[in-house]
Parts: structure tokens; C-alpha cells; sequence
């Protein structure tokens, strides 16, 4: 626990230097509670991604959602959109314009692929928090043996992020039960990050089981919204080993330590991983899966 805590003080340090945090919880924040009666051990044993995040999800009524896609959510680009199709592209549905397909990262145990209740990142947040938990000791505590890339359509109107963990099914910790939350790397940002421009930091998203859609036209037609996602497909599996041993991303984590841009090397292994199957061109072999 103490070496999680360290690396965990690591990664505060490089996150703040990329931007500094502007908001904290506190027991002056209308939207949060003192948790100063919380040991930060037990804290860490508690969160999946991250200690400060619970700072973010305590309280009596959650933050609102954000009234449009954050800025930076839209423009993100990714290596394996097609021409026809980018990674956060608005529907053309003219009943919602807030829904968005996105690229979604997420370690987790081979064979489960079940999203609901359940954390993700875009892939720098998974980048982010990939290196701390490989380094830390926390994916193989928590048996996490593959990354998967998903491609997700989302209702924009990010909620707040909730901590979730465990398995058939997930538990989350927070106050957002419906809307997909949302929070910069480690909530360094104000209210979390929730509706900021967390391209420095990268983001990560919580899914509520509440709000998972049975299609696609449920989320699109849905008035007043009776869903707020919906796996497109999974893109791709890799063994979590390949990009960080085989290609070498746990040196990059190390070496990308404290530098700006965050964990630039580091990132670049992990979306090659993704976009190749060939390892000579630094890529990883699809594991299979479920197609959704």
C-alpha cells in the first residue's frame, strides 16, 4: 500500500504540472463532503482509478450534467476511424444532438467484457492509468489481464464520475446512477473535470448500468432520454502484456515521468499497440471477444 501511495503521489505531481488543479473538494464546495474522516489507505483500497475521484462522488445531489459535449470531446481524432466515421462523431439524428460515437479504453479480467457498471478512459486516461497500475502492483491484484478498445455512442450531457468495481456485476460508488460520468485523470481539474477540456490530462467515464440502451435508435429516439450509451462494437483486445513488456511501455511510463507532454511516449506504444497486429510494427495481436 505504501508503494501504490507513492506512485499514486507521482502521478498527482506530473498531472498538476500539466495543469494546476483549480478545485478541490471540500467542506466548502457545495457539491461535495469532508471525507477528512477517510484514511487514505482506505481509500485506496476502496477506488478502482483513483483516491481523489471520491472526493468528486460524495454528497447529496449530484452536480448537474454538463448542458453540451465538453470542448475537446468532439475534436479528439483516433488512428482507427474510418473515413466515414470519426472517433467522436455527432449523430446526424436531428432529435439529439448531443449523441457522440467515441473511442473507449478498459483493463480488465479476460472474459469479462461486460460494460455495465464499469470505468473507462479515452487513451491517454487509459495511458494514465495504465501506467500507474501496472507499476503499482494494481493490475495484477485486481487480475486486470487485457486492454480493450470499444467504440460507444454517448449521450454528451456527461454526468458526474462514479467509482466502480467488481464484476457480474459492477458496483458504483457515487451519485450519478444514469448519465455516463466523466472526470480528467485523477479529478485534478475543477469539479473533477466533468464537463473541462481534459486533452492534456485524458478523461475517464463511468457506465451506469441504468443507462445502458438496448440499440442505438433507443438512444437516438429516446424523448424524454430513457438510455445515455450503447456499444457500438469492441474493436479490439490485446494482452496487457504485449504493449507494456514486448514493446516496452512500462520503460516509457518511468521515463515519461514528470515530463510535458503527459506520458507522450508512453501513449504513442499504447495506441501503435492498437492500431497494428504486426509486433515488428509495434502492434499487438487481437485476442477475440465479444463483438459488442
Amino acid at each position: 500500500e505504501r508503494e501504490r501511495e507513492r506512485e499514486r503521489e507521482m502521478m498527482m505531481t506530473q498531472l498538476q504540472r500539466a495543469k494546476p488543479i483549480a478545485y478541490l473538494c471540500s467542506t466548502h464546495s457545495p457539491h461535495c463532503i469532508s471525507l477528512s474522516h477517510f484514511s487514505l489507505i482506505s481509500l485506496i483500497s476502496l477506488c478502482t482509478h483513483s483516491c481523489l475521484s471520491l472526493l468528486f462522488v460524495c454528497g447529496p445531489q449530484p452536480p448537474p450534467t454538463c448542458k453540451a459535449p465538453p470542448p475537446g470531446s468532439i475534436s479528439q481524432s483516433s488512428a482507427f476511424s474510418s473515413s466515414s466515421s470519426s472517433s467522436s462523431a455527432t449523430s446526424n439524428n436531428n432529435n439529439n444532438k448531443f449523441i457522440m460515437l467515441m473511442d473507449h479504453y478498459i483493463a480488465h479480467p479476460p472474459n469479462i467484457y461486460n460494460l455495465a457498471n464499469q470505468d473507462t478512459a479515452d487513451m491517454l486516461g487509459d495511458t494514465v492509468f495504465t501506467c500507474f497500475d501496472v507499476r503499482s502492483g494494481g493490475t495484477k491484484k485486481d487480475h486486470y489481464g487485457v486492454i480493450s478498445h470499444y467504440k460507444i455512442w454517448v449521450d454528451g450531457r456527461f454526468g458526474q464520475y462514479a467509482l466502480c468495481n467488481g464484476y457480474n456485476p459492477g458496483t458504483c460508488v457515487g451519485r450519478e446512477d444514469f448519465k455516463v460520468g466523466r472526470e480528467s485523470s485523477l479529478g485534478t481539474k475543477e469539479k473533477g473535470g466533468q464537463c473541462a477540456n481534459n486533452t492534456d490530462t485524458g478523461s475517464w467515464f463511468s457506465f451506469p448500468e441504468k443507462g445502458q440502451c438496448q440499440s442505438k435508435q433507443q438512444l437516438e429516439d429516446s424523448t424524454p432520454t430513457a438510455c445515455t450509451w450503447y456499444i457500438e462494437e469492441r474493436v479490439k483486445t490485446v494482452n496487457i502484456s504485449c504493449p507494456f513488456y514486448t514493446h516496452g511501455m512500462l520503460s516509457a511510463c518511468q521515463n515519461d515521468q514528470g515530463k510535458i507532454p503527459l506520458y507522450e511516449k508512453a501513449r504513442s506504444i499504447f495506441e501503435t499497440a492498437f492500431l497494428y497486429n504486426d509486433e515488428e510494427k509495434g502492434g499487438c495481436q487481437d485476442l477475440g471477444g465479444p463483438p459488442r
